[in-house]
């Protein structure tokens, strides 16, 4: 099964940043989520993610529940205009129709 066209929507709520990819259809579906090149992103569990760059906390992520996660080396980030290595937060789940993340920014 094909989880058909994805689309992307991007939006702020309550200071946080929203990011949500959306297919036409529920099916297998894996989004990236890249982060900044020289951020560190570790696992706090309970759905969370905390990015870090020099031991201090720069942002919080909060994933959607019942999805898996898995953090990816990137190890070029076109996006970013840079070839310094950077790490995406992978999200999916096999049978979903939507993958929405929450980035909360750390003073």
């Amino acid at each position: 099964a094909e989880a058909g066209r994805v689309h992307r929507k991007v939006s702020f709520e309550g200071g946080a940043l929203v990011v949500a990819d959306w297919a036409d259809r529920a099916g297998p579906l894996s989004s990236a989520f890249l982060f900044a090149p020289g951020l560190e992103i570790r696992d706090l569990g309970d759905c969370r993610f905390e990015a870090t760059r020099d031991g201090r906390p720069v942002c919080l992520a909060r994933v959607q529940e019942g999805l898996a996660t898995r953090i990816e080396e990137r190890w070029h980030a076109p996006t970013f205009g840079t070839k310094r290595p950077a790490r995406a937060l992978v999200v999916g789940g096999p049978a979903v129709r939507e993958i929405s993340v929450l980035f909360l920014p750390l003073a």
